[in-house]
Formats: structure tokens, C-alpha cells, sequence
């Protein structure tokens, strides 16, 4: 599953991400969750929406054309048949653009349609608990570790209620 870099000690914005709860606190209280809860897809929205706004921001400071806006949409009656002028240029400017997110760092690349930094994802075991079962991570990926054993966890029961990993079945290669 998709996580956020804080999960796995990566960088982020702290700074962006406090001014975002107080924010959200303060004009939705009753939608705020409370910072421990927020869900990561509404991170990862908050950074999707920030590089569309610093984007923006640069693109349209570096245009030329002053006699027309440098953002224009045509078409604009039926949302599935618009054009937005200059957005070669525009795709340019977010292909450049790069910031340490909410989530963790912001990057991309041309022919890249995905962050090329700041992606991290884990893999979950179902361990036995105390009154149930829970999913607990043993895996974690980077685009700079690539997958390595999650350090934060507890030791994984392997079924039979042990410690060693039983042999037989397919196996990771490289963890």
C-alpha cells in the first residue's frame, strides 16, 4: 500500500504540513480527523494540488505574451471536450517542478507519468494479536532502497506460532 515518507523516517515538510491541519482544523473542524488520522490519499492530494499551484505560478511568471492570460481554456461549456492553450509549456513547467511535500519529496520527469522521489509503499503480514489479527508491515520500498525489511515492526510470527520462515514456498530475492 501507498505511504506517506514520515512512515519511513523520509523527509517531508512539517512546516506545509501544520500550516495545512491548523488550516483545515480551523475552517472544517468537523471534517478534521485529527493529525494522527488524516488519510494519505488526502496528503498525497494536498502535494498534487500544491505542484499545481507552484507550477502555475512559475509558468505564468515567465510569460512572455502579456496581451492574453497565460493559462486559457477553449471549449469550456462541456468538461470532457476543453483545450487548454500552452499546455505543452505548462506540462514543461511541471516536469520541473520539485519540493519537499507533505507526503515526502516531489519530483518528476519527462516521459514519467508518476513522482520519480518521494514514493514509499509497504507490505502488510497478518499477525496474530492479543483478542485478533492485524496487519502489520514487514516490507518497505523506496525508488532508492528499492524493498528491504520494514525496521519498526515487531518479529513476524510465521504460521505455527514461530520465528523462522517456512521453506517450500517462493521467496523474495534480495531482502
Amino acid at each position: 500500500e501507498p505511504i506517506i515518507g514520515s512512515v519511513v523516517n523520509a523527509p517531508f515538510n512539517t512546516t506545509l504540513l501544520n500550516a495545512a491541519y491548523q488550516i483545515w482544523e480551523q475552517y472544517e473542524p468537523e471534517t478534521f480527523p485529527g493529525s494522527t488520522k488524516v488519510n494519505y490519499y488526502a496528503l498525497f492530494a494536498f502535494d498534487a494540488t500544491w505542484t499545481l499551484i507552484q507550477s502555475l505560478q512559475q509558468f505564468c511568471s515567465t510569460y512572455k505574451n502579456s496581451s492574453s492570460p497565460c493559462i486559457s481554456i477553449v471549449n469550456n461549456s462541456f468538461c470532457f471536450d476543453r483545450h487548454l492553450l500552452n499546455a505543452t509549456s505548462f506540462l514543461n513547467t511541471i516536469s520541473t517542478t520539485e519540493f519537499l511535500g507533505v507526503s515526502g519529496p516531489v519530483k518528476f520527469s519527462d516521459n514519467v507519468t508518476d513522482r520519480i522521489d518521494g514514493i514509499y509503499y509497504i507490505i502488510r503480514s497478518v499477525q496474530p494479536s492479543t483478542n485478533n489479527l492485524e496487519l502489520v508491515p514487514v516490507l518497505q520500498w523506496s525508488h532508492s532502497d528499492n524493498w528491504k525489511t520494514y525496521t519498526q515492526s515487531d518479529v513476524i510470527i510465521w504460521p505455527g506460532n514461530t520465528l523462522v520462515p517456512p521453506t517450500g514456498f517462493a521467496r523474495l530475492e534480495g531482502i
